[in-house]
């Protein structure tokens, strides 16, 4: 299985910074607690930003393009599956989330691994 690239990896690396940036700036500008600040921001990283990155490097987009629509892709696809994931008889908890979205980064690094494998 082939792993992104180190310059692939770096937008995802930007984008945790900026997510740390703003924690930190509503730490101090706000009088919210830190955990709830920080686990708030993980979770968007975890839910949005995590999902649409990996799912989007099996496409040639611009990295605008790959940001603006994989975000898009990921806060529709999620719910979806989680939707008939509930609809099939399983109940919807923080684990079945987990699962959900590691396994669409697990199937898009396997997708790409065979792409290039047959290319």
């Amino acid at each position: 299985m082939k792993l992104p690239q180190k310059n692939e990896l770096i937008v995802l690396g930007y984008c945790a910074l900026i997510l740390l940036i703003l924690g930190i700036a509503g730490v101090i500008f706000t009088e919210t607690s830190a955990k709830g600040i920080f686990s708030l921001l993980f979770a968007v990283f975890f839910y949005l930003i995590l999902p649409w990155y990996f799912i989007m490097l099996n496409f040639n987009f611009d990295m605008i393009e790959r940001i603006i629509l994989g975000m898009i892709v990921s806060s529709a696809l999620i719910p979806a599956i989680l939707y008939v994931i509930n609809i099939i008889g399983f109940k919807i908890t923080k684990l079945s989330v987990i699962i959900v979205i590691l396994s669409i980064v697990l199937f898009s690094i396997i997708y790409r691994t065979k792409k290039e494998n047959s290319s």
